[in-house]
């Protein structure tokens, strides 16, 4: 596991339970190489966001479409 998936995976054992809807490590291909990032539901809604490490806050993720 590298750095970036050990804070995320830190981050998301702090997590408060009920305070986000199925929190998650996610991963994909971009180009040449690995990104990671944690995303999660906003309980009571389906808004989809995913956490923004320059601010240590959750963001909507607004996907195209």
């Amino acid at each position: 596991m590298g750095p970036t998936e050990k804070e995320l995976q830190k981050i998301l054992e702090s997590l408060v339970p009920g305070e986000w809807d199925n929190p998650h490590i996610t991963s994909w291909d971009e180009e040449t190489r690995i990104v990671y990032t944690l995303l999660a539901t906003k309980p009571g809604t389906r808004q989809l966001h995913y956490y923004e490490p320059d601010t240590g806050q959750f963001e909507p993720l607004n996907l195209p479409g």
